[in-house]
């Protein structure tokens, strides 16, 4: 596809297929479940630069990674989910400046990756109906937040409850 649309002088499609190749390799990793901090990193930009396509210039990120952590293995497919639902859920439509912010750094023993969006944000009983969902034994179509409840079970499963996932947010925050 990418070769049929370079030839075509498509570059945008040729450049979003080349996005979407290195999406799919490094998320499947070759059947690795862990992966290095600077693959996952590698996996949410692809993931970003594609959405970027389509969004333009309504959608912005910005990295900040702690180098001496892009060499740690962690669960891989951590950031696209949360990243995702920034997108579908944070985005404001009336406006260009969205920005999501992706951090990964040490904060004393712990190793901490975050998302961070400036978009829509959520009120006290909507964030409390998604903490309910992702934490919960029983999920459900209807019931919703399945990125986040699949992410909170992987995380559990992974690293036996080590671990923390937490989502905070404020309306217009």
């Amino acid at each position: 596809i990418n070769w049929k649309a370079h030839r075509a002088g498509q570059e945008d499609i040729s450049e979003m297929t080349a996005y979407l190749a290195q999406f799919f390799r490094l998320g499947l990793h070759m059947g690795h479940e862990y992966v290095k901090v600077a693959d996952e990193v590698a996996h949410a930009r692809a993931y970003l630069e594609i959405c970027k396509m389509r969004y333009g210039d309504a959608l912005r990120f910005e990295f900040e990674v702690d180098q001496s952590l892009l060499e740690v293995k962690i669960k891989k497919i951590l950031l696209q989910p949360v990243i995702e639902n920034c997108i579908k859920y944070g985005l404001k439509k009336d406006t260009d400046e969205n920005l999501i912010r992706i951090c990964v750094y040490r904060e004393e023993e712990r190793m901490v990756l975050s998302v961070s969006d400036n978009g829509n944000g959520m009120d006290e009983q909507r964030l409390k109906d998604v903490l309910k969902r992702m934490t919960s034994d029983e999920y459900t179509e209807e019931t919703g937040s399945f990125g986040l409840h699949n992410l909170y079970s992987r995380l559990m499963l992974a690293y036996k409850g080590k671990c923390m996932l937490n989502v905070e947010s404020f309306p217009e925050e």
